[in-house]
């Protein structure tokens, strides 16, 4: 079954996430006075920020609204949809959690650890970045209160079922990679560690810097590739990225521009790849992993360090199946949203 939505633009990176895992067909629109003929439920894709929120509230149909916009959020695009009533439901990743003060004070010690302190980058020092992630967590709702918002996972991008589908591991069909994952059968990797994307902001600049020391020092074997462009007029070959992940037993997860919401994670594990990232970063105080990926990993202070978690996989006797048990509970965890979100469609429309 196809369910028809109507998106704020369907030049999204989650294109090919909705087409596949919840049989979405994407309808373009700029303003809802084009819709002819609207049912009595209708699904919309929302940016965040949204520009046609105003006009969405107004409307006499039913609701149910899927809030997407790129690893980013707006707390206020969500408190105007949850107290709308012609609003069913909403279904978005971006559900920050505000964490206790003591893993705020963990994560300080852990950028500390990492020499934070001594550590700059074009965008500024640790200073600047701890009152911006400040400032974000004071002014962030807690979606979690929020009795029509439920939480989906951010997904995957259309370049990365690209790259999948030119490397033959999938087919251009619409079959759910969730369902299927993890589509790589966990066994010899070349690397250890490895990174393909760009560096734009301090605590990808810093994570950056831990794991070229580890490569240049030979304490891991892995490779980095910074490309100014990624996401946009890349010039590395379509499958470098794909290939990086499926080569190494972790890939290196900083967070994304505004927040630590990042595709990378969520295709690392559809691969059965380790993602190594941070419960919550200098940039951002929110909490935002899988429920059960988050339990696990803040019970210890090398979780808020990347140095110490590179290091982690320099050491040929890693545990394996401790990873793999990560990595496959938070693909569970998931598919249940997923389900719950498709259940809650199928029986609305």
């Amino acid at each position: 079954m196809s369910f028809p939505a109507f998106a704020e633009s369907i030049k999204i990176a989650e294109a090919e996430f909705l087409r596949r895992e919840l049989e979405f067909s994407l309808i373009p629109f700029e303003s809802l006075a084009d819709v002819k003929d609207l049912p009595s439920t209708l699904i919309l894709i929302l940016k965040s920020p949204s520009g046609i929120l105003e006009e969405v509230l107004d409307m006499n149909a039913s609701l149910i609204v899927l809030v997407l916009g790129d690893e980013k959020y707006q707390s206020d695009l969500f408190f105007k949809l949850e107290k709308a009533e012609n609003v069913l439901r909403v279904f978005t990743p971006y559900f920050p959690t505000k964490p206790r003060t003591s893993m705020i004070l963990r994560m300080v010690a852990g950028s500390i650890l990492d020499g934070g302190i001594r550590f700059r980058a074009p965008a500024g020092g640790i200073l600047r970045t701890l009152i911006n992630g400040a400032r974000k967590w004071r002014s962030t709702a807690d979606l979690s209160k929020f009795a029509k918002v439920r939480q989906i996972p951010l997904g995957y991008t259309n370049r990365f079922v690209e790259e999948l589908s030119s490397l033959g591991i999938i087919r251009q069909d619409s079959n759910s990679l969730f369902e299927r994952a993890p589509l790589r059968i966990p066994g010899f990797r070349t690397k250890n560690v490895s990174f393909v994307g760009t560096r734009d902001s301090w605590c990808r600049d810093l994570a950056i810097s831990h794991l070229k020391r580890a490569i240049f020092s030979d304490s891991i074997t892995g490779t980095f590739s910074i490309d100014p462009k990624w996401g946009g007029g890349s010039n590395l070959r379509v499958n470098d990225y794909s290939s990086s992940i499926i080569d190494s037993d972790a890939v290196l997860c900083p967070p994304g521009y505004s927040s630590n919401f990042t595709f990378r994670f969520w295709e690392c594990l559809l691969l059965g790849t380790f993602p190594i990232s941070l419960p919550l970063t200098t940039q951002d105080w929110h909490l935002w992993q899988p429920n059960a990926w988050r339990n696990e990993t803040i019970k210890r202070i090398s979780a808020f360090s990347w140095r110490r978690q590179i290091s982690t996989f320099g050491r040929n006797s890693f545990d394996q199946s401790t990873y793999r048990g990560l990595v496959n509970s938070a693909l569970d965890e998931g598919r249940d949203q997923l389900n719950a979100a498709r259940r809650f469609i199928e029986a609305s429309i």
